[in-house]
C-alpha cells in the first residue's frame, strides 16, 4: 500500500492530499535530573569556581554555584556547544553547590524550577536518508 502510495502520481497525491487533509504534530520532551556531584570543585571549562586551589595539592577551594544548561539539539558527528539549540533549551535556576539532591521537587519550586525539565514541540518529526533521528542533549 505504502509503495503505491509513493509511486502516486501529482494529480492523485492532491487527491489523496485533500482526503487526509493536514497532519498537525506535537509533543513533550522530558529530562528528570536525579542527583549532582562535582567532586572537583570545576566549572564546565574545568577552572576552580572560586577562583581559588591550593598551592600545594591543586584541589579547588570553596564551592560552585551548580545550575544546569539543557540543550535540545539535532544530530552532530561532533557536538558543537557554541551552536544554538536545534529544537529549545532550558537555563536552570541556581539550585546549590558541589552537591546537589533534585529528587525532592517541592523544595525547588521556589527557585522556579521545575523537575523534570520539559521541551513542547510543535513541528513534523525530521527524516534524512537512512539515519535515525538522533538528539543529542547535554549539560554545561
Amino acid at each position: 500500500m505504502l509503495k503505491d502510495l509513493l509511486s502516486c502520481s501529482s494529480v492523485c497525491r492532491r487527491w489523496l492530499g485533500w482526503i487526509v487533509g493536514t497532519v498537525h504534530s506535537s509533543g513533550l520532551f522530558e529530562l528528570r535530573l536525579r542527583y549532582f556531584n562535582n567532586d572537583y570543585g570545576r566549572d564546565s571549562e574545568g577552572n576552580c569556581c572560586s577562583g581559588i586551589s591550593d598551592p600545594q595539592t591543586g584541589k579547588c577551594i570553596g564551592t560552585c554555584k551548580t545550575r544546569f544548561r539543557v540543550c535540545l539539539k539535532h544530530y552532530q558527528a561532533k557536538i558543537d556547544t557554541t551552536s544554538p539549540c536545534t529544537y529549545g533549551d532550558v537555563v536552570t535556576p541556581i539550585l546549590g553547590e558541589n552537591s546537589v539532591n533534585l529528587t525532592n521537587t517541592q523544595k525547588f519550586k521556589s527557585k522556579g524550577f521545575t523537575n523534570p525539565i520539559q521541551f513542547a514541540f510543535n513541528f513534523a518529526w525530521p527524516v534524512s536518508g537512512e539515519k535515525k533521528n538522533i538528539f543529542y542533549l547535554y549539560l554545561v
